[in-house]
Formats: structure tokens, C-alpha cells, sequence
């Protein structure tokens, strides 16, 4: 445990918890990365439904029409 050139923590300004490289710091980012992927996938998935009801003139999600939904007529 004699590793460390620092001999006591009085005084810091700042302590990290997580050191270069440390399984810590790369669970975080890989959690981040994954998180922000999926969210992209959700994303483009709900942009792909909504320009195909657009298209085929149906509103993209139940509810009342709002500003730029086509108007859907009564069958």
C-alpha cells in the first residue's frame, strides 16, 4: 500500500475518486455511450413512424391534432 506518493489529504482542494483509465471512468463511459445510442436508436425509430403517418395522412400519435398534423376526416 506504500504506492502512494501523497501521505495525507489535508489541505486538497480537490480529491478524484476516479484515477486515468480506472475501471470506474470506463464503466461510465461506455454506460454513457450505450445510454446515448440508444436513445438515437429511439430517436430515428419514432422519426421513421411519424414521416410515415405524415405520409399516408393519419396523425402520427393519438390525440388531438396540433399545428402542422394533417387533419384527419371522419370515416
Amino acid at each position: 500500500m506504500g504506492s502512494s506518493p501523497i501521505d495525507t489529504y489535508e489541505g486538497a482542494d480537490v480529491v478524484f475518486t476516479f484515477g486515468a483509465a480506472s475501471f470506474g471512468t470506463v464503466l461510465f463511459f461506455v454506460l454513457s455511450c450505450l445510454a446515448f445510442i440508444a436513445f438515437m436508436v429511439r430517436v430515428a425509430l419514432h422519426e421513421k413512424h411519424a414521416y410515415a403517418a405524415i405520409v399516408a395522412h393519419k396523425p402520427p400519435e393519438p390525440g388531438p391534432a396540433v399545428e402542422g398534423e394533417p387533419e384527419v376526416a371522419a370515416v
